[in-house]
């Protein structure tokens, strides 16, 4: 009997004894002595097999564990110098913002007012009309061309090509 949609009875074929057509044919192994014998070559094989399995296991995990290794190292690296960064863009902020304050500490210093104040306190005092002389030139410009030394030989020939020219 097989399942039916319908049924979920059991199905008494698999507890029915079984006839000798359908019975399996049960084959005895060979000891293991006999086994070993009739396989040396396989059991020669199989240790370097294994010992090359587990060495490249172990080449394996070590080249895994050594991958980690590098990562954690870049990673600290990069987090150091990040960190570093942070701290010089803080100070440059520091020192920016100190730029600032000490250009107003100096123009504050040099305006006119604090220039005038100060010379006064020193006593000194405005120029008075009277202390004021204006020189003047006004007799026109004039040039005074000097004598050339002729004992040079090159200024002997541009006087000649000068000469010709004209």
């Amino acid at each position: 009997m097989r399942y039916s949609k319908e049924s979920v009875a059991y199905d008494y074929e698999l507890f029915a004894p079984r006839s000798p057509k359908t019975e399996q044919k049960i084959v005895a192994l060979p000891a293991k002595k006999a086994r070993a014998a009739a396989r040396p070559a396989a059991k020669a094989q199989a240790r370097p097999k294994s010992f090359t399995t587990s060495a490249g296991k172990i080449l394996l995990a070590g080249v895994i564990v050594a991958m980690l290794c590098m990562m954690l190292f870049t990673r600290m690296r990069i987090t150091e110098t990040q960190s570093e960064i942070a701290r010089a863009t803080t100070q440059l902020e520091e020192l920016k913002a100190e730029e600032v304050r000490l250009s107003m500490e100096l123009e504050n210093k040099t305006s006119f007012e604090n220039v005038e104040q100060l010379a006064q306190a020193m006593g000194m005092q405005k120029a008075q009309p009277y202390q004021i002389h204006y020189v003047s030139y006004a007799s026109g410009d004039r040039a005074e061309v000097l004598e050339d030394d002729k004992s040079n030989v090159l200024s002997i020939l541009s006087d000649l090509i000068r000469r010709v020219v004209e």
